[in-house]
């Protein structure tokens, strides 16, 4: 399966809209936010009823994750560019509020006010349509995909994690042992090492598996001596997540 960062960011806008991709080369069905794949031909239980490949992923994404509409909102700004307050009012938008109520829901502003919000996000919408046709015109000789893809969530958010493949490449020769069994020789840091050691540590945890802290520090042992720093960097630069008591961990 594709890496996650690039299976959702790459996805054209129709699949971003509907929440999964459909590879025809695996004949499979791609939940863009978590990964699980349902396979053509298969059926699937879906409570009482069986279901084709492509109602089940439907079917996952509104049980699993809402809707689109509420989970793009939900990333980082980074993501989308949208202000918090912008966010509320596409959400107050979505429910059929007029510009009246929706003023009076966030704190009695002016309906100008919320008005002019609406021009923003209209103007916000043409420019993104012009840019996506630009950027597909150009084609891949200016989309930066040479480059490592991070999540646009990351804590880091700057030059340090542009990382060309091929540097990539080098940090990963440079700070893993040969063999193979992943062995961490020394940890770096430099923010852009870091990213690119994490990354590839983050590896070796499933998706939609939940760990004990245990079977986290288990594992990180056997890559580094210090499996706790390990675990605390890979949780700050959001490779993996953890339940508020710390008892559950998961491959973000």
């Amino acid at each position: 399966m594709k890496e996650g960062v690039n299976l959702f960011w790459n996805a054209s806008l129709e699949d971003l809209k509907n929440g999964y991709t459909y590879e025809p080369e695996t004949g499979s069905y791609l939940c863009l936010i978590c990964g699980q794949t349902y396979q053509e031909g298969v059926v699937y239980p879906s409570g009482e009823q069986l279901v084709t490949a492509a109602f089940a992923v439907r079917r996952h994404l509104q049980a699993r994750h809402g809707s689109m509409f509420d989970y793009l909102l939900s990333l980082d700004k980074r993501a989308h560019g949208l202000s918090e307050l912008q966010k509320e009012i596409l959400i107050l938008i979505r429910q059929g509020l007029t510009d009246e109520r929706i003023a009076a829901r966030l704190g009695n502003r002016s309906k100008s006010t919320i008005r002019n919000h609406r021009f923003v996000l209209r103007q916000k919408y043409r420019e993104a349509k012009a840019l996506i046709a630009v950027m597909e015109l150009l084609g891949s000789r200016g989309d930066g995909s040479d480059f490592v893809d991070f999540p646009p969530d990351f804590p880091v958010q700057d030059g340090r994690i542009m990382i060309t493949r091929a540097e990539k490449e080098t940090i990963l020769r440079a700070h893993f042992a040969e063999g193979e069994v992943l062995k961490l020789l020394r940890f770096p840091r430099k923010e852009k090492k870091k990213m690119v050691i994490l990354q590839k540590i983050a590896e070796l945890f499933e998706r939609q598996r939940t760990y004990s802290e245990k079977e986290i520090n288990a594992t990180l042992a056997e890559v580094y001596a210090d499996y706790v720093t390990l675990r605390r960097y890979l949780i700050d630069y959001g490779f993996l997540g953890r339940s508020t008591g710390g008892r559950e961990y998961w491959r973000v």
